[in-house]
C-alpha cells in the first residue's frame, strides 16, 4: 500500500508542478497554451521516471 501512495504523490507532484511552471511561463510570455502542455507532458515524463526508479528494487532491476 505504501508503494502505491507513493507512486500516486510522485506522478501527481510532478503534474503539478510542471502544470504550474507551464502556466506560468505562459503568462511572462504570453504563449497561452503552449509551454502549459509542454509543462504537462515534463510532469508526466518526470513522474514516469520517478515511478520507475521507485519500482525498480522490487522487480528486480540492477542497481
Amino acid at each position: 500500500m505504501a508503494v502505491v501512495t507513493a507512486m500516486a504523490g510522485q506522478l501527481a507532484a510532478s503534474l503539478f508542478l510542471g502544470y504550474g511552471a507551464g502556466a506560468w511561463a505562459d503568462r511572462a510570455w504570453g504563449t497561452r497554451p503552449w509551454l502549459t502542455v509542454v509543462g504537462l507532458l515534463a510532469g508526466l515524463a518526470v513522474g514516469a521516471y520517478g515511478i520507475v526508479r521507485l519500482l525498480k528494487p522490487y522487480l528486480g532491476g540492477d542497481e
